[in-house]
């Protein structure tokens, strides 16, 4: 068991170099092997994902009064400027891949990366419990709200069945929440808050790392031959992919310098400029069938920049918010 979090942890300390390494194999095997069987892993290896953050999770933070200024400013970031800012670049980069302007628009769309946000926020030195707050907040408001911007901006060219994408968000999001925070009363029986955050909580992000290679592995071997077949394809995605993500971070450290303190603005940065990639992804596969796997390697490219990002942005923050 002890070599089993080793390796974990190992994972997700590396884990860029990871994702790159999965999805060459991935294309590499799917490319030569028929996979499709796969495909019925997509729920559980989600559900691999979210179950771990679910336990780390105390939703009780939600109702506290304290950082309403930085949440009020986080979600007017995360749901009226960047699902816009995703839009424009999808249609302007990727007007003749509508399915692939979809998945860039679906990544704008979800915000906060969970476990990142959190600790990425913490090595940064700002302020983590409202880092924790907008993971929990942007989870669900996300969720709810993607379906209808969906509908508002791509609606005449991608249609989405709404049932399907409620049914999934209870699948994927609410019976996991159910499960984790009762996995956390029995654990609570047995541990402190204390020993808890110090024994348990650091493993549950490494945890659900096994997950996410999963699901990039699935996602990428089952298009592994149209991408064998069109290796362009990535020139095209990589674009719109890293000016989002520079834009997005120019974008939220502006705000965050002139209205928030260093700390706040930090945990405002690390809240707006990670994407819920998990979640992204297994709605892709999930909801659309044979259009799913191009969708998810720009998703699966995402996280490459996304961690990288994260890392740089981390040597810039007191050059930033001095």
């Amino acid at each position: 068991m002890k070599n089993f979090w080793k390796i974990s942890s190992y994972l997700k300390k590396h884990l860029s170099i990871v994702i790159l390494v999965t999805i060459v194999l991935a294309i590499i095997i799917g490319a030569i092997f028929n996979l499709t069987a796969l495909k019925s892993l997509t729920i559980p290896l989600t559900i691999l994902i979210v179950f771990p953050m679910m336990i780390g999770l105390r939703f009780q933070d939600i109702f506290s009064l304290k950082d309403v200024k930085v949440q009020l400013i986080t979600q007017i970031v995360n749901f009226a400027l960047i699902p816009f800012i995703g839009y424009g670049l999808a249609i302007f980069f990727l007007h003749n891949q509508i399915e692939l302007a979809f998945g860039l628009l679906l990544v704008a769309l979800l915000p906060t990366s969970g476990a990142m946000t959190i600790s990425w926020t913490g090595f940064a030195k700002g302020n983590v419990q409202a880092a924790i707050k907008m993971t929990i907040i942007g989870l669900f408001l996300g969720s709810l709200c993607a379906p209808f911007y969906i509908n508002f901006l791509m609606g005449e060219t991608i249609l989405i069945p709404i049932s399907r994408v409620v049914k999934l968000i209870f699948i994927i999001i609410i019976i996991p929440m159910i499960l984790g925070q009762l996995t956390r009363i029995i654990l609570a029986r047995r541990y402190t808050e204390q020993s808890f955050n110090i024994e348990i909580k650091p493993k549950l992000p490494a945890l659900s790392v096994w997950g996410l290679i999963g699901l990039i592995f699935v996602a990428i071997s089952l298009k592994a031959k149209f991408i064998v077949s069109e290796p362009s394809i990535i020139i095209q995605i990589l674009i719109p992919l890293v000016l989002f993500y520079f834009v997005t971070y120019i974008l939220s450290s502006v705000v965050g310098k002139f209205f928030l303190i260093r700390k706040d603005a930090v945990a405002l940065v690390y809240g707006t400029a990670l994407r819920s990639l998990s979640l992204a992804l297994v709605m892709t596969l999930t909801i659309f069938q044979e259009k799913g796997a191009e969708i998810a390697l720009l998703i699966s490219l995402a996280y490459i920049i996304q961690i990288q990002s994260a890392s740089w942005y981390l040597k810039l923050v007191d050059t930033i918010f001095r």
